[in-house]
């Protein structure tokens, strides 16, 4: 980081866009990078940190060419100009750190879904999937004594205010954590099973997980295919009961190990934190831009010296000519025949 303009690859775009209406925010930034001086329009040499649709922010998409956008959503189509980060914790990352591990150690369900129907219609169909046999687990008996072995607490938000901190607690008394299809390529479920000790397993096949490059997710989570989960055959509490105890425990031990990773130590930056990852991030961006930026030099560096080259390579293997020899060509002809003209009007 520097406070002088002329060493920085990368800027960063200060606007919090505002809640409800969106359709003035992408004017805003807009008007924001055309009125900064070290704005390219070929490189994208900013970046902006939102959590709101691309296409609510953007009226013209051409803008989008030259921003970095930081998100837990990739709502941005393209790879290399943009980062997706973890949701933030709602202030209880502190408090999870805090918990005994011996105290995690006794789960009162094998697994748990707390939330509403998706509001997309392949993101409820497979909730509904996973809701029926839910029930049905615990229509069977569930453990013995009657216990529930898997809890399903649905409510429509639109309706209901959840509460957060009851939500957490309950994810902490579950062993495994569904993260089914949703609304968008992320959720917000991942990262608070994670933090709740509770392993997740994704039944998304294009679920976006944030630093996929540095955080090794195959070591602490299941993914299971949207279509696996669509065929009659499967069944998900059977998946997590077939899951060998040794296999579990070294998962939850890794989960332990990689929660870190997810976490925003605001103010404060600690070694492989999320806010140090997306440091480092940027920091791969910044050494990209700078690889661009010297071949966009380089070919403009080629294109200025290619003719005096091409000339000078023609006035080596080829003799000198007068310089519009085809205009003198004509020139002479004209004038042979005015002569040839001229010669036999005399006879």
């Amino acid at each position: 980081v520097t406070q002088n303009p002329d060493e920085a690859d990368l800027f960063f775009v200060h606007y919090a866009p505002h809640r409800g209406d969106h359709t003035q925010d992408g004017h805003v930034v807009q008007k924001m990078l055309a009125e900064s001086p070290y704005f390219n329009p070929d490189i994208p040499n900013h970046f902006f940190v939102h959590n709101l649709p691309w296409y609510n922010l953007w009226p013209a998409p051409p803008a989008t060419h030259s921003l970095i956008s930081i998100s837990p959503e990739r709502f941005n189509s393209k790879p290399m100009t943009h980062v997706t980060v973890p949701y933030s914790d709602d202030g209880w990352g502190t408090d999870l750190r805090t918990w005994g591990m011996e105290d995690i150690q006794h789960k009162k369900y094998l697994s748990c879904f707390v939330g509403s129907l998706s509001r997309v219609k392949p993101g409820q169909a497979q909730r509904r999937i996973l809701r029926e046999q839910f029930h049905a687990c615990n229509q069977k008996g569930g453990k013995a004594g009657g216990v529930k072995e898997v809890l399903w607490s649905e409510f429509d938000k639109r309706t209901i205010t959840y509460n957060y901190s009851e939500q957490m607690i309950t994810l902490r008394q579950c062993r495994f954590c569904p993260v089914p299809l949703g609304d968008s390529a992320s959720s917000k479920r991942l990262f608070d099973a994670i933090q709740a000790d509770c392993i997740p397993v994704v039944t998304s096949d294009a679920f976006i997980f944030p630093y996929e490059d540095i955080i090794p997710y195959e070591d602490f989570l299941y993914v299971i295919p949207e279509s696996e989960v669509a065929e009659k055959s499967f069944n998900f509490i059977d998946f997590l009961r077939s899951i060998p105890e040794e296999e579990e425990k070294q998962k939850r031990k890794r989960l332990r190990e990689e929660k870190h990773h997810f976490i925003f130590n605001d103010p404060f930056i600690y070694p492989g934190d999320a806010m140090d990852l997306l440091m480092r991030e940027l920091s791969l961006r910044a050494q990209l831009l700078r690889g661009r930026q010297r071949i966009i030099r380089q070919e403009a560096e080629k294109k200025k010296n290619k003719p005096q080259y091409q000339h000078q390579k023609n006035q080596q293997h080829q003799p000198q000519q007068p310089r519009h020899k085809k205009f003198f060509e004509i020139l002479e002809e004209k004038r042979d025949k005015l002569v040839k003209h001229f010669e036999v009007g005399d006879g």
